[in-house]
């Protein structure tokens, strides 16, 4: 039973969320934050009711008061499960197939945070990025 397993985000509270695990409809939470200092998130990379999500399974005993533990898993970007409209077109809706910057290209962002070893800049409304201190240049 342990390993990966996809699952389905059933509900979003502060610090945990439950999500069902597909093919058993088992229930489990798993954390929100994946580190202690992870304390802020962008509405694009919170979990949403309804988005799909692989978690990796801790603990199946019977001792742990019935609950099967897990935690997200840190692999693939989470998608969110909705409907298609059909005034969507393939240019704004799938950001997946847009090529993302390489080593050296020039791109434009908004900085939502300065802290003192590091910037974290918004390039789109799915990407983030971090800059560290020793990487900005003070003219």
């Amino acid at each position: 039973v342990h390993g990966q397993h996809e699952a389905v985000v059933q509900h979003v509270a502060t610090e945990h969320a439950v999500v069902s695990l597909l093919g058993t409809g088992q229930l489990t939470a798993i954390p929100v934050a994946s580190h202690l200092n992870d304390t802020f998130r962008f509405d694009s990379e919170k979990l949403k009711m309804g988005q799909s999500v692989k978690v990796v399974l801790k603990s199946t005993q019977i001792g742990d008061h019935g609950m099967v533990l897990a935690v997200q898993s840190s692999g693939k970007k989470k998608s969110v499960i909705r409907s298609r409209h059909e005034s969507e077109t393939l240019e704004d809706t799938s950001f997946v197939t847009k090529q993302l910057p390489s080593s050296g290209d020039i791109v434009s962002g908004i900085v939502k945070s300065v802290k003192p070893t590091h910037v974290l800049v918004a390039f789109n409304d799915r990407l983030t990025g971090s800059i560290h201190a020793s990487q900005i240049l003070d003219d």
